[in-house]
């Protein structure tokens, strides 16, 4: 109905390498295509729906299944979920994986130096060619 694969992506980036500069420039390049998206981004959520947690592994934990929960319930939807989330732990991102139908939860890994990134339209143009190439967005 909306023209788009839904689906949910995201990445075990540490902090302060660019996650929610990406998923904001990427939220605006697919958005341009005329793509539903709503971005789910770490700093947001712990303001509210995870406000009760720290960052000890379990409730680092508790916080990827919550989130892949609400961004199961965006992607049920249509949406294209963003979730720049920090996920260090695979078995958390696995969990997550589980939740959505097969080949729409897309992880992306950023592991490049801060003085060697690209600018972050460049990085979300690559981003949207690679879903592109893999077709996701051709839905």
């Amino acid at each position: 109905m909306l023209g788009q694969l839904p689906g949910l992506g995201r990445g075990p980036t540490p902090p302060c390498r660019g996650k929610s500069t990406l998923a904001c420039a990427l939220n605006r390049g697919l958005h341009s295509m005329g793509k539903l998206t709503y971005i789910l981004d770490g700093d947001n959520v712990r303001h509210g729906v995870n406000c009760d947690l720290g960052f000890k592994p379990e409730d680092r934990a508790e916080n990827i299944r919550r989130m892949g929960e609400v961004a199961r319930l965006f992607a049920d939807a249509g949406v294209i979920c963003i979730a720049s989330l920090i996920s260090p732990y695979k078995k958390d991102r696995d969990a997550c994986r589980a939740l959505l139908p097969e080949g729409e939860f897309i992880e992306i890994v950023l592991q490049l130096k801060r003085e060697v990134c690209a600018s972050p339209r460049e990085m979300a143009e690559t981003v949207i060619d690679y879903l592109k190439e893999k077709g996701y967005l051709n839905a």
